[in-house]
Protein backbone atom coordinates (compact mmCIF):
# COMPACT_ATOMS: atom_id res chain seq x y z
CA UNK A 1 0.00 0.00 0.00
CA UNK A 2 1.57 3.34 -1.00
CA UNK A 3 0.47 6.79 1.47
CA UNK A 4 1.20 10.38 0.80
CA UNK A 5 0.76 11.96 4.21
CA UNK A 6 0.36 15.88 4.23
CA UNK A 7 -0.09 18.13 6.96
CA UNK A 8 -1.48 21.60 7.10
CA UNK A 9 0.98 24.76 7.45
CA UNK A 10 0.33 28.45 7.11
CA UNK A 11 1.67 27.91 3.44
CA UNK A 12 -0.46 25.32 2.43
CA UNK A 13 -0.73 20.85 2.08
CA UNK A 14 3.22 20.24 3.06
CA UNK A 15 4.37 16.62 2.25
CA UNK A 16 5.60 15.01 5.57
CA UNK A 17 8.08 12.96 3.52
CA UNK A 18 9.95 16.32 2.54
CA UNK A 19 9.41 17.94 5.16
CA UNK A 20 11.46 15.23 7.16
CA UNK A 21 14.23 15.35 4.12
CA UNK A 22 14.38 19.31 4.57
CA UNK A 23 14.98 19.00 8.62
CA UNK A 24 17.77 16.79 8.15
CA UNK A 25 16.45 13.60 10.01
CA UNK A 26 15.88 11.22 6.88
CA UNK A 27 17.13 10.76 3.31
CA UNK A 28 15.34 10.58 -0.08
CA UNK A 29 15.45 6.82 -1.23
CA UNK A 30 14.24 5.44 -4.60
CA UNK A 31 11.67 3.52 -4.75
CA UNK A 32 12.17 -0.25 -4.37
CA UNK A 33 12.02 -2.54 -7.27
CA UNK A 34 9.51 -4.70 -5.58
CA UNK A 35 7.39 -1.41 -4.47
CA UNK A 36 7.29 -0.52 -8.16
CA UNK A 37 6.39 -4.00 -9.44
CA UNK A 38 3.56 -4.45 -6.86
CA UNK A 39 2.59 -1.07 -7.52
CA UNK A 40 2.13 -1.62 -11.52
CA UNK A 41 0.48 -5.16 -10.98
CA UNK A 42 -1.89 -3.26 -8.82
CA UNK A 43 -2.49 -0.20 -11.51
CA UNK A 44 -2.61 -2.41 -13.85
CA UNK A 45 -5.91 -4.78 -12.53
CA UNK A 46 -7.74 -1.37 -11.20
CA UNK A 47 -7.64 -0.16 -14.96
CA UNK A 48 -8.76 -3.66 -16.47
CA UNK A 49 -11.32 -4.11 -13.51
CA UNK A 50 -12.67 -0.46 -14.06
CA UNK A 51 -12.89 -1.32 -18.43
CA UNK A 52 -14.80 -4.25 -17.19
CA UNK A 53 -17.08 -2.61 -15.09
CA UNK A 54 -17.98 -0.05 -17.69
CA UNK A 55 -18.51 -2.70 -20.42
CA UNK A 56 -20.74 -4.26 -18.54
CA UNK A 57 -22.89 -1.40 -17.72
CA UNK A 58 -23.23 -0.60 -21.27
CA UNK A 59 -24.45 -4.16 -22.45
CA UNK A 60 -28.11 -5.02 -22.56
CA UNK A 61 -27.69 -8.62 -22.46
CA UNK A 62 -29.51 -10.96 -19.84
CA UNK A 63 -27.82 -12.20 -16.85
CA UNK A 64 -24.99 -14.82 -18.00
CA UNK A 65 -26.81 -18.60 -17.81
CA UNK A 66 -23.66 -21.04 -18.18
CA UNK A 67 -20.41 -20.93 -15.44
CA UNK A 68 -16.90 -20.21 -16.47
CA UNK A 69 -14.17 -21.25 -14.59
CA UNK A 70 -11.95 -18.30 -12.50
CA UNK A 71 -8.61 -18.56 -11.46
CA UNK A 72 -6.61 -16.49 -9.07
CA UNK A 73 -5.81 -14.30 -7.05
CA UNK A 74 -2.13 -14.58 -7.91
CA UNK A 75 1.30 -12.93 -7.00
CA UNK A 76 4.39 -12.04 -9.44
CA UNK A 77 6.34 -13.05 -6.03
CA UNK A 78 4.98 -16.36 -6.28
CA UNK A 79 7.61 -19.07 -7.16
CA UNK A 80 6.96 -22.04 -9.48
CA UNK A 81 8.96 -25.09 -10.35
CA UNK A 82 9.46 -27.18 -13.19
CA UNK A 83 11.19 -30.46 -13.62
CA UNK A 84 14.95 -30.36 -15.22
CA UNK A 85 14.28 -33.62 -17.16
CA UNK A 86 12.32 -33.71 -20.74
CA UNK A 87 9.99 -36.85 -19.58
CA UNK A 88 8.02 -34.59 -17.56
CA UNK A 89 8.56 -31.29 -18.63
CA UNK A 90 5.41 -30.85 -20.14
CA UNK A 91 3.88 -31.73 -16.87
CA UNK A 92 2.64 -29.09 -14.35
CA UNK A 93 4.56 -29.50 -10.56
CA UNK A 94 2.84 -29.25 -7.25
CA UNK A 95 3.48 -29.28 -3.64
CA UNK A 96 1.73 -31.41 -1.10
CA UNK A 97 -0.58 -28.52 0.63
CA UNK A 98 0.77 -29.43 4.27
CA UNK A 99 4.33 -28.60 2.97
CA UNK A 100 6.27 -25.31 4.34
CA UNK A 101 6.81 -24.74 0.74
CA UNK A 102 3.16 -25.30 -1.03
CA UNK A 103 3.67 -21.51 -1.12
CA UNK A 104 6.81 -19.91 -1.95
CA UNK A 105 7.26 -16.12 -2.46
CA UNK A 106 10.58 -14.66 -4.29
CA UNK A 107 12.30 -12.56 -1.83
CA UNK A 108 14.67 -11.61 -4.71
CA UNK A 109 12.73 -10.94 -7.91
CA UNK A 110 15.51 -8.99 -9.37
CA UNK A 111 17.85 -12.17 -9.31
CA UNK A 112 17.18 -13.89 -11.82
CA UNK A 113 19.48 -17.02 -10.77
CA UNK A 114 17.59 -20.53 -10.60
CA UNK A 115 16.86 -22.03 -7.47
CA UNK A 116 16.22 -25.76 -6.16
CA UNK A 117 14.14 -27.87 -4.88
CA UNK A 118 14.43 -31.30 -4.27
CA UNK A 119 11.33 -33.59 -2.58
CA UNK A 120 11.66 -37.25 -1.09
CA UNK A 121 8.59 -38.52 -2.15
CA UNK A 122 7.39 -38.54 -6.18
CA UNK A 123 4.41 -38.92 -7.77
CA UNK A 124 1.64 -38.61 -10.02
CA UNK A 125 -1.95 -37.37 -10.09
CA UNK A 126 -4.68 -39.44 -11.60
CA UNK A 127 -4.62 -38.33 -15.07
CA UNK A 128 -0.67 -38.01 -14.94
CA UNK A 129 -0.71 -34.07 -15.69
CA UNK A 130 0.76 -33.28 -12.43
CA UNK A 131 3.93 -34.05 -10.64
CA UNK A 132 3.10 -34.32 -6.71
CA UNK A 133 5.90 -33.26 -4.49
CA UNK A 134 6.10 -34.34 -0.73
CA UNK A 135 8.63 -34.25 1.54
CA UNK A 136 10.55 -30.85 -0.28
CA UNK A 137 13.66 -29.45 1.09
CA UNK A 138 14.36 -25.66 -0.93
CA UNK A 139 17.75 -25.51 -1.42
CA UNK A 140 20.31 -22.85 -0.40
CA UNK A 141 20.29 -19.97 -3.45
CA UNK A 142 23.45 -20.44 -4.34
CA UNK A 143 24.25 -19.39 -7.73
CA UNK A 144 24.90 -22.67 -10.26
CA UNK A 145 23.44 -24.44 -7.88
CA UNK A 146 21.06 -26.99 -10.10
CA UNK A 147 23.93 -27.02 -12.37
CA UNK A 148 26.77 -27.66 -10.17
CA UNK A 149 24.65 -30.49 -8.16
CA UNK A 150 23.31 -31.87 -11.54
CA UNK A 151 26.92 -32.35 -12.65
CA UNK A 152 28.19 -33.60 -9.70
CA UNK A 153 25.85 -36.75 -9.62
CA UNK A 154 25.20 -37.83 -13.05
CA UNK A 155 26.09 -40.43 -14.53
CA UNK A 156 27.91 -39.26 -17.61
CA UNK A 157 28.48 -35.29 -18.98
CA UNK A 158 29.40 -33.50 -22.17
CA UNK A 159 30.34 -30.24 -21.77
CA UNK A 160 29.05 -27.41 -23.81
CA UNK A 161 31.53 -24.47 -25.46
CA UNK A 162 30.46 -21.12 -27.14
CA UNK A 163 31.17 -21.32 -30.80
CA UNK A 164 34.78 -19.74 -30.09
CA UNK A 165 35.49 -22.52 -27.48
CA UNK A 166 36.60 -19.70 -24.98
CA UNK A 167 34.26 -20.51 -22.37
CA UNK A 168 32.01 -23.07 -21.12
CA UNK A 169 28.34 -22.71 -22.01
CA UNK A 170 26.03 -25.59 -20.90
CA UNK A 171 26.83 -29.41 -20.26
CA UNK A 172 24.08 -32.62 -21.70
CA UNK A 173 23.54 -34.69 -18.66
CA UNK A 174 22.06 -38.25 -18.00
CA UNK A 175 23.31 -42.04 -19.48
CA UNK A 176 25.14 -41.29 -22.19
CA UNK A 177 25.05 -43.21 -25.62
CA UNK A 178 25.08 -47.16 -26.67
CA UNK A 179 28.64 -48.02 -28.08
CA UNK A 180 27.58 -49.96 -30.82
CA UNK A 181 24.37 -47.65 -32.28
CA UNK A 182 25.68 -44.25 -31.01
CA UNK A 183 21.95 -43.42 -30.15
CA UNK A 184 21.03 -41.72 -26.22
CA UNK A 185 20.36 -44.61 -23.87
CA UNK A 186 17.68 -42.38 -22.50
CA UNK A 187 16.41 -39.43 -24.12
CA UNK A 188 14.02 -38.61 -21.94
CA UNK A 189 15.92 -38.45 -19.05
CA UNK A 190 18.76 -36.47 -20.37
CA UNK A 191 18.93 -33.18 -18.83
CA UNK A 192 20.45 -30.14 -21.24
CA UNK A 193 21.89 -27.20 -18.58
CA UNK A 194 22.76 -23.72 -19.78
CA UNK A 195 24.81 -22.55 -17.23
CA UNK A 196 23.90 -18.34 -15.82
CA UNK A 197 27.43 -18.62 -14.14
CA UNK A 198 30.87 -18.78 -15.58
CA UNK A 199 32.36 -22.28 -14.78
CA UNK A 200 35.98 -22.85 -15.88
CA UNK A 201 38.30 -26.04 -16.14
CA UNK A 202 39.39 -25.76 -12.56
CA UNK A 203 35.47 -26.33 -11.28
CA UNK A 204 35.51 -29.31 -13.32
CA UNK A 205 38.49 -30.77 -11.93
CA UNK A 206 37.41 -30.13 -8.32
CA UNK A 207 34.13 -32.05 -9.14
CA UNK A 208 35.96 -34.98 -10.67
CA UNK A 209 37.93 -34.73 -7.43
CA UNK A 210 34.88 -34.90 -5.64
CA UNK A 211 33.33 -37.98 -7.56
CA UNK A 212 36.94 -39.93 -7.01
CA UNK A 213 36.76 -39.02 -3.17
CA UNK A 214 32.99 -40.43 -2.89
CA UNK A 215 33.99 -43.31 -5.00
CA UNK A 216 36.49 -44.37 -2.21
CA UNK A 217 33.71 -44.28 0.80
CA UNK A 218 31.21 -46.26 -2.02
CA UNK A 219 33.15 -48.62 -3.88
CA UNK A 220 34.50 -52.25 -3.08
CA UNK A 221 37.59 -54.17 -3.95
CA UNK A 222 41.38 -53.41 -2.29
CA UNK A 223 40.67 -49.95 -1.92
CA UNK A 224 37.15 -50.64 -0.72
CA UNK A 225 35.70 -49.12 2.61
CA UNK A 226 35.78 -52.73 4.20
CA UNK A 227 39.56 -52.57 4.20
CA UNK A 228 40.09 -49.35 5.76
CA UNK A 229 40.22 -48.38 9.68
CA UNK A 230 38.21 -45.90 11.32
CA UNK A 231 40.51 -42.85 11.00
CA UNK A 232 40.96 -43.48 7.18
CA UNK A 233 37.26 -43.43 6.71
CA UNK A 234 36.68 -40.34 9.07
CA UNK A 235 39.70 -38.66 7.12
CA UNK A 236 38.40 -39.70 3.56
CA UNK A 237 34.62 -38.09 4.79
CA UNK A 238 36.08 -34.72 5.90
CA UNK A 239 38.08 -34.70 2.80
CA UNK A 240 34.57 -34.83 0.49
CA UNK A 241 33.21 -32.45 2.84
CA UNK A 242 36.05 -29.93 2.52
CA UNK A 243 36.19 -30.08 -1.53
CA UNK A 244 32.15 -30.37 -1.51
CA UNK A 245 31.62 -26.82 0.76
CA UNK A 246 34.50 -25.19 -1.67
CA UNK A 247 33.12 -26.28 -4.73
CA UNK A 248 29.26 -24.32 -3.43
CA UNK A 249 30.83 -21.67 -1.66
CA UNK A 250 34.01 -20.46 -3.73
CA UNK A 251 35.62 -17.24 -3.14
CA UNK A 252 35.42 -14.84 -5.08
CA UNK A 253 31.84 -15.63 -6.50
CA UNK A 254 31.45 -17.43 -9.48
CA UNK A 255 30.72 -14.43 -12.11
CA UNK A 256 27.38 -14.50 -13.80
CA UNK A 257 26.32 -15.00 -17.26
CA UNK A 258 23.52 -14.99 -19.47
CA UNK A 259 22.32 -18.66 -20.32
CA UNK A 260 23.33 -19.29 -24.01
CA UNK A 261 21.02 -22.81 -24.68
CA UNK A 262 22.96 -24.96 -27.04
CA UNK A 263 21.84 -25.35 -30.75
CA UNK A 264 21.66 -29.08 -31.29
CA UNK A 265 20.14 -29.86 -27.58
CA UNK A 266 20.15 -33.24 -26.19
CA UNK A 267 22.50 -34.33 -28.68
CA UNK A 268 25.94 -36.71 -28.10
CA UNK A 269 29.34 -36.69 -29.08
CA UNK A 270 28.99 -33.06 -30.36
CA UNK A 271 32.64 -32.38 -29.27
CA UNK A 272 35.97 -33.82 -31.29
CA UNK A 273 38.06 -36.66 -30.02
CA UNK A 274 41.45 -34.29 -30.52
CA UNK A 275 39.10 -31.34 -28.33
CA UNK A 276 39.02 -33.59 -25.34
CA UNK A 277 40.93 -34.54 -22.33
CA UNK A 278 40.03 -37.71 -20.79
CA UNK A 279 40.63 -38.13 -17.30
CA UNK A 280 42.16 -41.63 -16.08
CA UNK A 281 40.84 -43.22 -13.03
CA UNK A 282 43.48 -43.85 -10.25
CA UNK A 283 43.41 -47.06 -9.05
CA UNK A 284 41.14 -48.80 -11.21
CA UNK A 285 42.55 -52.15 -11.01
CA UNK A 286 42.00 -52.10 -7.50
CA UNK A 287 38.79 -50.59 -6.89
CA UNK A 288 35.69 -52.58 -8.25
CA UNK A 289 32.39 -51.53 -9.35
CA UNK A 290 32.94 -47.41 -9.48
CA UNK A 291 29.72 -45.56 -8.77
CA UNK A 292 31.13 -42.30 -10.44
CA UNK A 293 32.84 -41.76 -13.61
CA UNK A 294 35.71 -38.88 -14.24
CA UNK A 295 34.53 -36.16 -16.41
CA UNK A 296 36.20 -35.84 -19.95
CA UNK A 297 37.39 -32.05 -19.88
CA UNK A 298 36.73 -30.19 -23.12
CA UNK A 299 39.44 -27.80 -24.48
CA UNK A 300 38.93 -24.62 -24.30
CA UNK A 301 40.90 -21.79 -26.56
CA UNK A 302 43.02 -19.41 -24.18
CA UNK A 303 44.24 -16.20 -25.09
Amino acid sequence: MRVDLHVSTETGDVSVADLLVQEGHAHSAPESFESQQSHDVLRKRKQLINSLLLSFSKTTYSAPKSRVPVHGPSSPHKVTFYNMSGATQCRSVAIERDSINSVLVNDRPQDKHERMLVAGSVSLNASGSCILLKETTLMPHIHGLPSLITMLFTPIMELRTDEERTCFSGALCGLGTNSNSQEAVLPEHDIELAFDVKFDVEDITEINALREAMNRLACDGLNGIRYLGPERISSLQDDARDRLIRLFCKTPSREDRTPVYYVKPKRWNQVDPSQQMEVVQKDNDRTKGVLFQLHPVTLLNIY
